[in-house]
């Protein structure tokens, strides 16, 4: 077994209500409490590295940044892109109740771009320094954002969820077939191999192992109604993400991936997560002190895991230069 490395990605955005919109009136606990009190305590009891990928609401809250930039323990800050909050064609000046639905990958190419230069420079004037790391919100990412971050000077991106394909109006993004590990993608086609200069790191995924062809065949064929949502709930894939799957669905996650990728020279394993969930009632996913107390004991017993397990905790762009040091194989599922 090769080395194993565990990274903590959590966007970081304001307070949300049961329905995904802004906080209204416009509130930041999870950021101004819910990180500095209960997150970054728990990462550093553990030495984890959380890697906190800002939204642009956040970065112009002079609050927010001066809580992230004074965090106690090691971590990174990043960029995570709602294209409705960032010029040019900003659809919000107050984002009080707002939604961010957009997938920036379905702006053209131009568009995309220009949104994400405006994201980095407000970042680097608010901290001093460049960001290297980036998720696309809503997971909406393909070759033109690759090729954007790249000339920026970013060094991983983390929007790729293998086994999930997103529907929107304006189109699909298919992460049905990339890879779990991971990888330097085509400039043309983000979950194939290629010559990018940014690490593309998936979301720790798999596919539900008791989810065999003829189940697949029924769910293609039955796209609404009952069988979908069944599939989803009890056969769609595990996900390292504490508001999807219970610590044990977890753990068992982290032994497969080790298993499955034992021969690699290195084993990356991403949890990911919403800053909002770990304080009540700012996100559809815990709106009780109770749900708030019970992802965070999620996030323990998986952090007590890698601990016994000897997995080595680093950031996002600790890992680009380990993987642009070794030969990426092509074992991934």
């Amino acid at each position: 077994m090769g080395k194993i490395f565990f990274v903590i990605t959590i966007d970081t955005e304001c307070d949300r209500s049961a329905s995904w919109r802004a906080s209204n009136p416009l509130t930041f606990r999870s950021v101004l409490e819910g990180i500095p009190e209960r997150l970054q305590p728990l990462f550093r009891a553990f030495e984890a590295k959380p890697t906190y990928l800002i939204s642009a609401e956040v970065l112009e809250s002079a609050r927010c940044v001066e809580t992230l930039a004074s965090l106690a323990g090691d971590y990174e800050l990043g960029t995570h892109l709602h294209g409705a909050y960032v010029e040019p064609q900003k659809m919000y000046e107050n984002y009080a109740g707002t939604e961010t639905s957009e997938l920036a990958c379905f702006y053209d190419e131009a568009l995309e771009a220009a949104k994400i230069e405006t994201l980095t420079k407000l970042f680097e004037d608010t901290f001093g320094f460049a960001p290297r790391s980036y998720r696309a919100g809503r997971f909406g990412a393909g070759a033109n954002t690759i090729r954007v971050l790249e000339g920026l000077g970013y060094r991983v991106d983390t929007s790729v969820t293998p086994h999930v394909c997103w529907e929107d109006p304006a189109g699909r993004v298919d992460f049905t077939d990339a890879p779990e590990q991971p990888y330097f993608p085509d400039l043309h086609d983000l979950i194939r191999h290629g010559n990018s200069t940014v690490l593309e790191l998936p979301v720790s995924i798999i596919r539900h192992p008791w989810r065999s062809e003829v189940v697949n065949k029924v769910i293609q064929k039955a796209r609404m109604g009952f069988v979908t949502k069944l599939s989803d709930r009890f056969l769609g894939p595990i996900w390292l993400r504490p508001s999807f799957s219970a610590a044990e669905q977890m753990t068992r996650l982290i032994e497969e991936y080790l298993e499955r990728y034992r021969k690699n020279a290195y084993v990356v394993l991403n949890m990911m997560f919403h800053s909002m969930e770990i304080v009540p009632n700012a996100s559809p996913y815990a709106t009780t002190e109770q749900d708030c107390q019970r992802l965070l004991l999620r996030i323990r017993r998986v952090l007590e895991f890698c601990t016994g397990s000897g997995i080595e905790f680093v950031t996002l762009s600790d890992l680009h230069a380990r993987f642009s040091r070794v030969s990426i194989g092509s074992s991934d599922a």
